[in-house]
């Protein structure tokens, strides 16, 4: 991938939409393709993830910052999504998805703390937004009352939301950046 993080960010909108979408449902137990989608989005940003903490493209800790959490994040979807496929739970992935809510909340800080990117508040945001998102999920998995479904569905949207707008500005920005680049 030419531009991963711009990508990274797009897909990360994109699954936190149907993680939502999927809890919203009332019959998400009957939505095979939708859980498909969730384990090609993960599987495909696994590869990302670890193409990015093995390679580093990006300019020093900025690989750190995005390709591990990304990374594990991508494992979440995919453990997630293998566990509806073959008739499981999500409350274990929810207990991993509290463990990187931990991280998020760490990387967050030091988004902010160091200054991290252009947009340090908003990127800080997208890191907050998805670390209580992880938190949410244990109530939503263990126990789904209307109110913890909703609740969480609201943090992932808004998390998506902010990678979305991150992404898009990120597409924008880095085509102009790399628009006279020549391999």
């Amino acid at each position: 991938m030419i531009d991963p993080l711009a990508g990274m960010l797009w897909l990360t909108g994109a699954s936190a939409i149907l993680i939502a979408v999927y809890f919203l449902s009332s019959k998400a137990k009957q939505q095979k393709s939708l859980v498909l989608t969730l384990a090609a989005l993960g599987g495909f940003s696994a590869i990302q993830g670890f193409w990015m903490i093995d390679t580093w493209p990006l300019v020093g800790s900025y690989n750190i910052l995005f390709g591990e959490i990304y990374t594990a994040y991508s494992l979440i979807l995919l453990a997630g999504a293998l566990s509806l496929l073959f008739g499981g739970e999500l409350k274990g992935v929810s207990y991993l998805a509290t463990m990187v809510g931990v991280w998020g909340i760490v990387d967050g800080y030091g988004i902010l703390v160091h200054q991290m990117t252009q947009e340090p508040v908003i990127a800080a945001a997208l890191y907050i937004t998805g670390a209580l998102s992880g938190f949410l999920s244990v109530p939503a998995t263990h126990k789904p009352t209307k109110l913890s479904v909703t609740v969480f569905a609201l943090f992932l949207v808004l998390f998506a939301l902010i990678a979305i707008f991150l992404g898009a500005t990120a597409s924008y920005e880095h085509l102009s950046a790399f628009s006279k680049y020549t391999p």
